[in-house]
């Protein structure tokens, strides 16, 4: 049966680089007011400030990436209402794969991904990122386990509409799946140096591109 009249709150619990922008780009287009920068709840998450948090998730109506996949039992306690959408991969190490990738493209991810998973490059830390990925998916099924009206999982390489979704959320189905974030080919293999030899010139390759497109824009400009 299609759920109807669901406002939220919707808690968007997978961890980074499953697909999270794409379920962003979903909850806009239904009209859920997301919120975007949760650098104040992630640091009430450090201090364990469990009620600032829930203050901070009362303003909007629905949320994903940091702290709120850390979170999830607490927002279920505090928000009865809400619904909760597990993103996974296709499997671990293609999840792995994608936060080498991440970390090659934009460089050491010390604010967040340092403080969550203990390091800043996944870089030679396969199987702790592995377990905790494995591990967080696990205990968020568990916590939801017989209640298929408050969690639904998604995989975005295996779905190919969002009626499952969208039906989970009293919605109209999508046109199509909005894929959002897809990343660059850069190298997405376990070592270090060669992910910084990488990272290098991928940085370098990105920014003599800016320069080219705006020296092409000058010279357009001067004609």
């Amino acid at each position: 049966m299609t759920p109807t009249s669901f406002d939220g709150p919707v808690f968007g619990v997978g961890l980074g680089k499953t697909g999270t922008k794409t379920l962003r780009h979903c909850l806009v287009e239904w009209g859920f007011e997301v919120g975007t920068v949760w650098e104040q709840a992630f640091d009430r998450y450090l201090a364990g400030d469990t009620e600032a948090i829930v203050a901070i998730a009362a303003r909007h109506d629905a949320f994903e990436d940091w702290p709120w996949p850390l979170v999830f039992r607490e927002m279920d306690d505090a928000f009865p209402n809400a619904r909760f959408v597990l993103t996974v991969r296709r499997d671990a190490d293609t999840w792995y794969r994608s936060l080498c990738k991440m970390a090659v493209r934009i460089g050491p991810l010390e604010e967040y991904d340092e403080r969550v998973y203990g390091w800043a490059m996944p870089q030679g830390h396969r199987g702790a990122f592995v377990e905790f990925y494995e591990r967080h998916n696990h205990a968020v099924r568990e916590h939801f386990a017989g209640r298929p009206d408050k969690l639904i999982e998604i995989c975005w390489e295996t779905e190919s509409t969002t009626d499952r979704l969208a039906r989970f959320l009293g919605r109209a189905p999508l046109e199509s799946v909005p894929h959002a974030n897809r990343s660059d080919r850069v190298y997405d293999g376990d070592r270090r140096w060669l992910a910084e030899i990488n990272r290098i010139a991928y940085q370098s390759y990105r920014r003599l591109r800016r320069i080219v497109a705006h020296l092409v824009r000058r010279a357009r400009r001067v004609r």
